[in-house]
Order: structure tokens, then sequence, then C-alpha cells
């Protein structure tokens, strides 16, 4: 809301901007996403690859035998994360979602704000931190809003996805994520807390998206 007039005794005057859900159109996503999961798991065997020749290289070079030269291979968890990032970058440049602007901002607002507090308690002045980045504060933004256009996009269209697949947030789901807090009297605040029974909801349904796309063959 934009504040046009707020004169004491009168009806306030205000400007509303509302920001759209954008329309998507999912094609064959299915199909980008087999695709980008064949691709993440040959990149993950060149990066594997590569390390490893690293390692032996180093320890041929190095006199250190107590040293350990073995290069670490990624966990499941961790192959899981890479290909699944993988699988989110392609369909944000497969499906292309239009953003409107007011959103882009207002995430980039919310970003900056966060990171303003982060810096105050570690006694860091934002200039300080400017300097150091070697950036302007409009090139802050833009980076900033970079990564916020991706991460609104990609909360779209798994929103989409989810819809599409009717995918839903059961009872079950919730009182397993409640079961999880160990405090009865947190919990049961919790269980009464609309924001947080919202927030999640969201997590759990990333979450068997998440798993839907990695099981796609």
């Amino acid at each position: 809301f934009n504040p046009i007039s707020l004169k004491k005794g009168e009806d306030w005057v205000l400007e509303a901007h509302i920001a759209e859900r954008p329309e998507i159109n999912l094609k064959s996503y299915k199909e980008t996403v087999k695709k980008a999961k064949k691709q993440a798991t040959k990149e993950l065997e060149t990066q594997i690859k590569k390390t490893t020749e690293e390692a032996k290289k180093h320890e041929k070079e190095c006199k250190d035998d107590k040293h350990d030269h073995k290069s670490p291979k990624p966990t499941a968890e961790e192959k899981k994360n890479f290909t699944l990032q993988f699988i989110y970058r392609e369909l944000v440049e497969k499906l292309k979602i239009e953003v409107q602007e007011l959103l882009v901002k207002e995430e980039v607002r919310f970003d900056l704000d966060n990171l303003n507090n982060q810096l105050k308690q570690m006694n860091i002045p934002f200039e300080k931190f400017l300097e150091h980045r070697k950036m302007t504060f409009e090139q802050l933004s833009t980076e900033l809003a970079a990564g916020a256009l991706s991460r609104i996009q990609m909360s779209f269209i798994i929103s989409e996805i989810a819809n599409t697949e009717k995918m839903t947030v059961e009872k079950a789901d919730l009182d397993a994520e409640f079961a999880k807090i160990t405090d009865e009297n947190t919990r049961k605040q919790q269980e009464a807390n609309p924001r947080y029974i919202d927030m999640i909801s969201q997590n759990i349904l990333r979450q068997k998206v998440a798993d839907y796309l990695l099981a796609l063959k």
C-alpha cells in the first residue's frame, strides 16, 4: 500500500498494488525433469572424476605420508540435493515464468532487512559490508533481485506441479511434524498457530514435489 492522504479526521486514501499470480503452462515438464536428471548425473560424475584425479596428483606431489589424500565422495543426500537443484534450474529456464516486479521488490526488501539485522547482530556496519564485498548498494540489490526472481519462479512452479499432480497435505503429515516437537507446551502452541501450520504445510508440499520429481523415470 502507498499512502496518498492520511489527514486526521478524514478517510485515509491509499493506493493498493496487487501482484497477480502468473499463468503457468507446465507443457512437457516431465521430459524436462528426466533430461535434467540425466544431465545432473553426468555432471556429478564429471566432478567426482575431476576431484579424484586432483587428489591422486596431490598425493604424488605431497611428501607427507600421514596426510589423507583421498577425495571425499558425495553422500546420497548431497547427490539428491545436487540433482534437485539441477532440475529446478532447468525448469525455471524452460518454463520462463513471468513474475511481476512488485513481487521481486518485496522479496528483495525482505532480504535486505534480513541481511541488515544479521549485520547488526555481528556489529558490522552495512557500509563496511559493501566495502568488503567491493559492491555498491545498487549492485547488491541487483544480485539479490536475481536470486529473488529465481526463488519466486521456482515457488510458482512447485505450487503448479503440486496442483497438477493433486498433491495435498494431510492431517497425518502435520501430525508427524508436530510429533517432532518434544516440548508439550510448545507443541500445543504451534498446533494452534495458523502461521506455523501454513509454514510447515508449505514445507511438506515442497518435499512431496521434490520426492516426486526425483522419482520420475
